[in-house]
């Protein structure tokens, strides 16, 4: 566990071997356990270019495009792992995942059903089947696979979570009454799971709150995060960032359009970040308009989305999103901005230590 003496020896090793591929494909999985996802990306392109055929190489760098949103490289680096060796149901399950990043769930789903197809009790492929019928809106198909992941797995507690959260959203509240004893160990088993699935299922907030801790380690570390200087005079303007998924006919945009044009111009520049799938609705055309800029980063990946960020020189950047449909708290945890602040779209703390502040009751 101890990655960065992993990094300094195989780094050494490299300048000694520079032909070693396997060396760069362990400094690759290091830097990737540190969150440097840029070297990361340079060891397993380096591993790949070493040895072409290697087909680990090209599924790890796969991964790591995924880390950073560059969906489409990371779908092109799975599809070369699998013209290499196609019976790799890891790389059909990690496939899965990008397409269902891209919004391609039929295609998701068929590359989970060939993992499976190879690998009969792949619980995960299961897991990831069920988010993606979650986000089809086919709640009882993603149920049957998030019990057929448990089926596999018994201790899986990120299905379980969403098993449970998916019933409730039927009302199947006998089903959820049956197995309301286990909600309890979903904190205390140190899994992640997503927060949001249990919020509403009780009302425990140190466990909610142990709970998006628990998720923020092992989803966001912390990443080489870009060093803000301390200005030597205040600004004439402020300039204030929120970033939300739901820029669109959703209440966030109700509850948030007069916030943002009561803005005092004087004092602030307001800009507005749209993370999630735009929606090109009569809100979105209004709200957009509130902003004194608007832009549409879904599409970017990480690092291009936080140049743009970067470049707009954002003061304070408010997270509307939270642990929701389509949030980007990753972008966060490579810190946007000097002040970071969680608001409104998820009713409850990140557990995140790159989140400074949170806008709540306070009660």
């Amino acid at each position: 566990g101890n990655l960065e003496a992993v990094v300094k020896q195989a780094s050494s090793l490299t300048e000694q071997y520079p032909y070693a591929f396997v060396v760069w494909n362990i400094l690759g999985a290091a830097h990737r356990g540190l969150g440097d996802l840029n070297k990361a990306s340079q060891s397993f392109k380096k591993v790949t270019e070493l040895n072409p055929n290697y087909t680990n190489g090209h599924n790890n760098l796969g991964l790591v495009l995924l880390d950073q949103g560059k969906l489409d490289e990371a779908v092109e680096a799975f599809n070369k792992a699998l013209s290499l060796k196609p019976d790799n149901a890891g790389a059909y399950n990690n496939m899965g995942i990008a397409l269902q990043e891209q919004g391609k769930f039929d295609e998701a789903i068929a590359s989970y059903n060939k993992a499976l197809a190879i690998k009969p009790d792949y619980a995960e492929a299961y897991n990831n089947m069920g988010n993606t019928f979650k986000g089809q809106g086919e709640l009882e198909e993603a149920i049957e696979a998030y019990k057929k992941a448990l089926d596999l797995k018994p201790k899986y507690e990120a299905a379980r979570s969403q098993k449970f959260h998916q019933q409730a959203q039927i009302c199947d509240w006998k089903a959820v009454e049956k197995d309301f004893s286990l909600l309890l160990e979903l904190v205390v088993s140190g899994e992640a799971i997503e927060p949001f699935s249990a919020l509403a299922l009780e009302d425990a907030p140190e466990r909610h709150r142990l709970r998006s801790e628990t998720y923020a380690r092992k989803n966001f570390p912390v990443k080489l995060q870009k060093q803000f200087e301390k200005p030597s005079q205040m600004p004439e303007r402020l300039r204030i960032g929120y970033f939300s998924a739901d820029f669109k006919e959703h209440p966030a945009s109700y509850l948030m359009f007069k916030v943002i044009e009561c803005h005092d111009r004087s004092l602030f520049d307001v800009y507005g970040y749209s993370i999630g799938q735009p929606k090109f609705d009569k809100m979105r055309e209004k709200i957009s308009e509130a902003f004194d800029v608007f832009r549409d980063i879904h599409s970017l990946s990480d690092i291009e989305a936080l140049k743009t960020i970067h470049n707009d020189k954002i003061d304070i950047a408010i997270d509307l999103t939270g642990y929701t449909n389509q949030c980007r708290t990753g972008l966060f945890s490579y810190r946007l901005a000097p002040i970071q602040i969680n608001y409104l779209g998820y009713p409850g703390t990140l557990g995140a230590d790159f989140i400074d502040y949170i806008v709540a009751d306070q009660n």
